[in-house]
């Protein structure tokens, strides 16, 4: 993958991105690259995936600023 799919993942889709690749990340510096994805492990998949920016913002104590 190129810096540039990564930017373009970043614009695309945002923090959402941001924090499942942090998630993967961590699991293969766990060592479990070749491990099997559980079921809990696709919950929080999907969890992250499904955050809207307004959660992002809440959980790191950020107000937004209004839409113009």
């Amino acid at each position: 993958m190129t810096y540039a799919v990564l930017l373009d993942l970043l614009i695309k889709y945002g923090p959402t991105a941001v924090a499942l690749g942090e998630k993967l990340a961590k699991a293969i510096i766990d060592g479990k690259a070749n491990t099997q994805v559980s079921a809990d492990d696709w919950a929080e998949l999907n969890r992250l995936a499904n955050q809207s920016a307004a959660d992002i913002y809440a959980r790191a104590g950020i107000t937004p600023p209004p839409a113009s």
